[in-house]
């Protein structure tokens, strides 16, 4: 039977699984129990004891907010404390309210009803105490009298002052009668500061009911002695003085209504009274409940303890179950384990051994397999690797042998590649450099072209507009000729007057010789003038002839210098067209300087990467020797592929590419002639490229 590693870790885990599936069972199961005594013990005893502590709180801080506003004379203040003292009332109530009949001792149950029944009384006391502390009499009563009592003492210590004065004044005067409402005066002067200090007594006494009561009955016999003392003083001051003794009597009521006002205040005594409520009503019932409260958290102290012992006693008895069940499963789990391991670590020895030979490089070894589980399987296949790896190695190495002398190969190849592309590179700059002299030459060519075409049609206008001047100035020349003629013929008419006045001079004798004298001069004006005008229409006639001649030789020349002009303009567009054409070769020639060098460069890089791997070759083949298939460490072969042909790989490399010929030679250049320039013949050395260009002068 076949017993695997997989079969015996299933049984082993298996039980211990099965182990630990009871021992979760029963963990579960007493974890279940303690749960629910956990939870009867917080939602019980410790729940109760909770509310039960606070309402132990809450009492407490209501007694003291009690003794708090007692004392507080602010009205603002005891209504904040009224309403915290309320709420907590109302939380205790309601506490008391819920615990009430849930405790499990019968006596809590009772005494639980009782505080329940004792919470409403306890809240009617604390409303009399609160009722009768809001009323705050002693501090209003205070209040009262430092303001409207203060005032009116001091009016009527003002009143009696000037009537005391008014009275003095009779006294100095002489008056023996005023002396005895002087002294009255002085009397009830007195009177009104004993009426303060009884009046200050009463409200200090607050506390004190009897002593206040004593004292305000003193207070009440000082009013009542004033009343003599008035109808005495009104018997002794004189009519002049009737206002102000009016105005004393008024003042003195006012201070009496005053300090009877605060009096009916102090003699109310709420902050003795609230006291006494407190103290012989309030805080009996709330230690009372104070005392039942405590008697309940004992009694629930002592349930607290008795359920937490229960819930320790099934925590000790899971623990010790629980234990138990995990000692038997580890050592159980233990036993199978080291039987495991033993069956284990010795298949493995084996398989170690195995390693460290193929590690070593002694890929002939092998192990005998004597388990029948997985680790037989795995030295199985360990065998099995080492075979395959021996034949890997085998072909691995043929395979370097390969790559080296191929690598060796395309990197002369390379080389060649690269040798040739320089020198092609370096035939393109020449040509690069001869074509950019002679488009630079051409371009001049066609700028002088371009500027010789400007000044032939601007001579051709310049001919037109000399040929049009020309005719203007004959047309000028008939006309001056044709007004001397004019003038010439006046000037013969002014002769033939002249004469005829110089015989009518004659005839008129001794009175006409004056007349005749200027007449002669006339004719002699006016032959003179005859013959310049007939001088200037031969020189006009002359000059028009000339002139006609010069503008028949201006019409005769105008044509020439238009086809003159026109002519030109064909040269300077032909120098264009050479131009254009002498750029795009340049550029041709600079574009395929460009593709030279790129292959320059990739023909380096292509040496530079066979070189790289020969290396990684040799690199190889050295890794590979450390590997011994036969006893014999793998022989290697850096040198035999150095000494491999290189045609071999060109060959391939040609035939694989079929358009990468062999560089060719470049054809010699002809010797350039001895006479210096540039030979700008283009019609010598046509190609298909020149029937692109197109010649764009005029047809």
């Amino acid at each position: 039977m076949r017993l695997t590693i997989k079969t015996k870790l299933t049984a082993v885990f298996t039980t211990v699984v099965a182990l630990s599936g009871v021992s979760m069972f029963m963990a579960i199961q007493n974890l279940g129990t303690i749960n629910d005594s956990m939870s009867s013990i917080v939602n019980g005893p410790v729940d109760r004891s909770l509310r039960l502590k606070d309402m132990q709180f809450d009492l407490a801080t209501i007694s003291g907010d009690m003794r708090a506003m007692i004392i507080s004379t602010d009205a603002a203040e005891m209504a904040k404390m009224r309403r915290e003292i309320d709420a907590k009332l109302t939380d205790i109530q309601a506490n008391a309210s819920d615990l009430d009949g849930k405790f499990s001792v019968a006596e809590s149950n009772t005494d639980m009803k009782t505080i329940v029944d004792s919470l409403g009384d306890y809240r009617a006391a604390l409303t009399r105490v609160q009722d009768e502390a809001v009323k705050n009499t002693d501090t209003e009563a205070f209040a009262l009298t430092t303001t409207k009592g203060s005032a009116a003492v001091t009016a009527l210590e003002k009143s009696l002052a000037a009537l005391r004065q008014a009275v003095a004044n009779r006294v100095s005067a002489g008056d023996a009668a005023a002396f005895g409402a002087y002294q009255a005066t002085t009397d009830l002067f007195l009177s009104a500061s004993d009426v303060f200090r009884q009046h200050r007594n009463v409200l200090l006494a607050s506390s004190d009911p009897a002593k206040q009561d004593e004292w305000f009955k003193d207070f009440q016999g000082v009013i009542d002695e004033f009343q003599p003392t008035f109808e005495r003083l009104g018997r002794l001051i004189a009519p002049a003085e009737m206002g102000l003794f009016n105005q004393v009597r008024t003042d003195f009521a006012a201070m009496v209504e005053a300090m009877n006002a605060g009096n009916a205040l102090a003699i109310q005594r709420s902050g003795y009274t609230s006291n006494v409520l407190n103290a012989t009503e309030a805080a009996p019932l709330r230690q009372h409940i104070v005392e039942l409260v405590d008697a309940i958290v004992e009694r629930n102290d002592v349930v607290l303890r008795e359920a937490t012992e229960h819930a320790n006693a099934v925590y000790e008895s899971s623990r010790m179950l629980l234990i138990a069940l995990l000692v038997g499963s580890a050592l159980i789990a233990l036993v199978a384990a080291l039987w495991i391991v033993i069956s284990i670590s010795r298949a493995l020895s084996s398989a170690v051994r195995l390693a460290g030979e193929v590690a070593a490089g002694n890929l002939s070894a092998s192990v005998a397999v004597k388990s029948d589980d997985e680790v037989g399987d795995l030295v199985k296949a360990l065998n099995a690797m080492t075979r395959k790896l021996r034949e890997v190695v085998a072909e691995v190495t043929a395979a370097t042998r390969n790559v080296a002398a191929g690598s060796q190969e395309m990197s002369a190849t390379a080389e060649q590649l690269s040798q040739g592309a320089t020198e092609q590179a370096s035939s393109t700059e020449e040509a690069s450099a001869s074509m950019e002299e002679m488009a630079a030459t051409i371009k001049q060519s066609a700028d002088n072209a371009t500027q010789t075409e400007k000044i032939a049609r601007q001579s051709a206008a310049d001919a037109i507009a000399s040929g049009d001047a020309v005719n203007n100035a004959v047309n000028a020349m008939q006309t001056i000729a044709e007004k001397i003629m004019v003038v010439q013929e006046i000037a013969r008419q002014t002769d033939l007057l002249a004469l005829n006045a110089a015989v009518e001079a004659a005839r008129a004798g001794e009175h006409g010789r004056g007349f005749a004298v200027v007449a002669s001069e006339v004719r002699k004006l006016a032959e003179r003038s005859q013959a310049a005008a007939a001088e200037i229409s031969t020189l006009s006639g002359t000059t028009v002839k000339a002139a006609q001649s010069a503008g028949e030789m201006l019409a005769k020349l105008v044509p020439d210098i238009q086809r003159t002009a026109e002519l030109v303009e064909e040269i300077s567009a032909g120098s264009r067209e050479q131009n254009a054409g002498a750029t795009q070769i340049n550029t041709a020639i600079q574009q395929l300087d460009k593709v030279t060098q790129q292959n320059t460069s990739a023909a380096e890089e292509m040496s530079a990467t066979s070189e790289e791997l020969a290396s990684q070759a040799e690199q190889l083949q050295a890794a590979i020797s450390y590997f011994r298939t036969d006893g014999s460490a793998v022989a290697p072969a850096a040198n035999e592929a150095r000494q491999a042909p290189k045609a071999d790989l060109k060959e391939a490399i040609l035939a694989g590419a079929p358009h990468m010929t062999a560089p060719r030679k470049p054809a010699p250049k002809a010797k350039a002639s001895s006479g210096g320039g540039f030979d700008l013949d283009l019609d010598d050395g046509r190609d298909e490229l020149d029937n692109e260009f197109t010649r764009r002068g005029a047809a």
